[in-house]
This record gives structure tokens, sequence and C-alpha cells, in this order.
């Protein structure tokens, strides 16, 4: 299935600027915040040196680390989207920052040095990108011998819904959840198997809502009518939650793998953040963290 976030350069500016806003809002998010912060605290942020962020977005995770009060180090964020990269540059030069440089580049291989980085972080971009695997050995080319890699996603396998509607709940996770590589982080030891590195930390939380949902509403709300505009997710049949209504597309357009209205969407919305007291779940997926140090290898001839 393809990914909005492949091709946000390609999108009406509106929805560009949503996408955008989506992204700063999440990073203000407590909860959001909370892991973020707890696993660049656990697998110990350099305070010196080059720190590369691939995929930044809109540069929320370059300023959260180059604000840290002992970092006098330099933050470099690099973006497929030269919309967003437009974006973190504007937000950036507001905030006063001086040691972030921003760069548009495509993460599975770019023409920077290799070995430039002391750390390279992927903050919820591996399970966006079209290939995995190129985009980890572009992760490990350009970290230094000896330095780290932070790899931070969701384990999409484990979001779990309950919306009163149990066929509607085994599809939330394949109607909301943008993202290409659902199960990536699951990959991540057997994709890195024959690389230099080795794997130091595993980090792993819940992001969890029950009653009145606050992301992942607003997840089906903004996104579903994009998605289903650029016709990228997989045809199905809303019922139950949506009112029992059943939407179906004429077979010239099934190749778009087009899903229901951008009306749908909202109230599948509005279905999730009314959750009454004997249905209390809304449960997101796990988050993790995995930490990877590139090592020296010496090869004997």
């Amino acid at each position: 299935m393809a990914d909005l976030w492949q091709f946000i350069d390609d999108i009406d500016a509106d929805k560009q600027a949503m996408l955008a806003k989506r992204l700063e809002d999440r990073a203000q998010m407590p909860k959001f915040a909370a892991i973020r912060e707890n696993y660049l605290d656990k697998i110990g942020v350099p305070v010196t040196g080059q720190i590369l962020e691939l995929g930044c977005g809109t540069g929320a995770v370059c300023r959260a680390i180059a604000s840290r009060p002992s970092f006098v180090g330099t933050v470099v964020g690099s973006d497929l989207s030269a919309k967003l990269i437009e974006t973190a540059k504007n937000i950036t030069a507001k905030s006063g920052l001086k040691n972030i440089e921003y760069c548009q580049a495509d993460a599975q291989g770019s023409d920077a040095h290799n070995g430039q980085y002391d750390l390279v972080l992927a903050h919820t971009v591996i399970s966006h990108v079209a290939n995995p695997a190129a985009f980890l050995r572009e992760a490990i080319r350009l970290a230094k011998p000896g330095g780290q890699i932070i790899l931070h996603d969701g384990d999409y396998a484990s979001c779990t819904f309950d919306t009163n509607t149990p066929e509607l709940d085994l599809k939330m996770p394949q109607l909301i959840i943008p993202a290409a590589n659902k199960y990536v982080m699951r990959a991540i030891p057997r994709l890195l198997r024959h690389s230099d590195v080795e794997i130091t930390h595993a980090i792993g939380d819940v992001v969890l809502e029950i009653g009145t949902g606050e992301f992942f509403p607003g997840l089906a709300k903004n996104l579903g009518p994009i998605a289903v505009r650029a016709g990228t997710v997989l045809q199905l049949n809303l019922i139950g939650g949506l009112r029992g209504s059943t939407v179906h597309y004429p077979k010239t357009r099934s190749s778009r793998h087009v899903i229901s209205s951008p009306t749908a969407w909202s109230k599948s919305a509005k279905s999730m953040s009314a959750i009454g007291p004997k249905r209390t779940s809304l449960a997101a997926p796990h988050m993790s963290a995995i930490g990877v140090k590139r090592t020296c290898l010496l090869h004997c001839m």
C-alpha cells in the first residue's frame, strides 16, 4: 500500500499544512514527548559532535535535541519532502535555535559522506519508507565507526481498537495507520543480521487512549480524507460504526484502492471519541526504540 508521507509534496497545500500541523501537535503531546525523552535518556545523546535525523519532518525532534540543556553539538535534519524542510526551517528560525541545519535528501541513499555523524536518528520514519533495508544501509553508512543509530517507530501489529463495532475494530489499523511498513520494527534484527552493527537497547512503550481519544480519532479525521482522495488505502466497506452504511465504488476505480468517503471517516473518528463506559478500550500500538552501535570490523586478507 502506498504511503501518504512518500508523496506529500504532490498533494494540495492545505493538506500539506494539515500534515505538518499533525507532526507538530504530536510532538507536543505529553505522552509522545515523554516517550521521546525516555528513549533519548536511556540510549544516550552525544552532547557534542553531529547528530543527523533522517526523515525529520517539521524538525520537532531536531529542536527537542538541540534545546537539551547539556547539548552543544550540531543537529542536521534531512527529509525527502521539500515542503517539510521549508516548514522545518521556518519554525526553527522562529525558535531562535542556531545549532540546527536542514537539507532535502533521500534517506534511502544520499550524497553525504560516509561516517559523518555521532548519532543517526530515525523517529517514526522507517515504517513509511519504500525500502527499509536501503534505509538501514544508509543510516549505518552515515554513522561514524562506534557511533549510534536510534530507530523509533510503532509496532502496528499490536494495534487494538474497541469502537463498539467488532467488524470495524478489525479494520481500523488498516484504515487509519498511514504506514507502508506496519510491522517493520519486528524485522529490524533480521534486517541488521549481516551489518557491522550490534543492537544495544530495545525499549518498549504503549500509547493507550481510553474513553475520549486524543491522537487516534484525529488521525482518522485528518488523514482519512487525504487517503481517500489520493487512492492509497485498500478498498473496504465500513459497516456498523458508520451507521450501517456500505459504500461501493465502480470497478473502474478498483485499481485506485479507495475507501468509503470523507464523511465516513468523520463518522469513524466520532465513534471512537464517544466510547461509552461499558466499552472503554481504545488502544494504540506499542512504540519501540532500538539503539544500535556501529562497530569497527577488521578484515584480514
